[in-house]
């Protein structure tokens, strides 16, 4: 099976999960009953589309209007519909309509979103950032794709840290070195994907702690099955 359809079915069955407790952007907030969002999270996004350029209005509806305060209804945004906490957050973009986001990308902002669980950036133009170790901090995350959106620099070995993690995706950037040991904790990943980077070094023991683990992508090598996955780490370390 191809590596798009492992990504496909893991994007409709994370959302098929966290839409139970969600607030689909479109819905009213305030007619429903729902929460709206959380201030603090308003602004903490906010501050994040200032360090952007958005040529193509993907960002248009985060505004600070009065009309358009609830940020549950803003693109690309989903809520927790009882207590308004943001949950997803999805902004991948598309280079051949085009569509996408560009310019050094603040990460940090987005510390102010505890309870993230779905945080999609890829496909957009974040000229060589670099992925910060506090990325741990978001220990409630169940997916997370930063593929081919020029992200540089190591692999943060704080990855470790999302232990709820189901699906990683850092694939097409320009980060290099060494897959960090700290992978190996990620007791619950299905989909492992750090294809198209500058890896080196030998395959920590650790990815055999991976049992969960259905598709493992390094470099040029895909591999779909748990016998497969088990196979090439042996063999790489022998």
């Amino acid at each position: 099976m191809s590596a798009y359809f492992f990504k496909t079915f893991y994007v409709l069955l994370l959302l098929s999960l966290l839409t139970s407790g969600l607030t689909v952007t479109s819905n009213n907030s305030s007619e429903s009953g729902e929460a709206k969002c959380i201030e603090r999270e308003r602004q903490a996004l906010l501050n994040f589309k200032e360090g952007l350029i958005d040529d193509f209005g993907m960002l248009s509806s985060w505004t600070n209007h009065h009309n358009n305060t609830d940020c549950c209804k803003w693109k690309g945004i989903h809520c927790n519909h009882q207590t308004g906490h943001i949950q997803l957050l999805d902004l991948h973009g598309n280079y051949s309509h085009p569509q996408y986001l560009r310019d050094a990308v603040n990460l940090t902002s987005l510390i102010h979103l505890p309870y993230i669980q779905h945080l999609d950036l890829s496909n957009n133009y974040f000229v060589l950032s670099y992925i910060p170790e506090f990325i741990g901090s978001f220990t409630n995350l169940r997916y997370l794709d930063l593929s081919n959106s020029y992200f540089a620099g190591r692999i943060p070995s704080a990855l470790g840290n999302l232990s709820q993690l189901r699906y990683l995706d850092l694939g097409d950037n320009y980060i290099w070195g060494e897959i960090p040991i700290q992978i190996g904790n990620l007791k619950h990943l299905h989909y492992l994907d750090l294809g198209g980077i500058f890896l080196s070094g030998k395959i920590p023991c650790q990815i055999g702690n991976l049992r969960k683990l259905q598709h493992l992508s390094l470099g040029s090598d895909t591999f779909v099955y748990k016998s497969h996955l088990e196979n090439y780490v042996s063999n790489s370390l022998s």
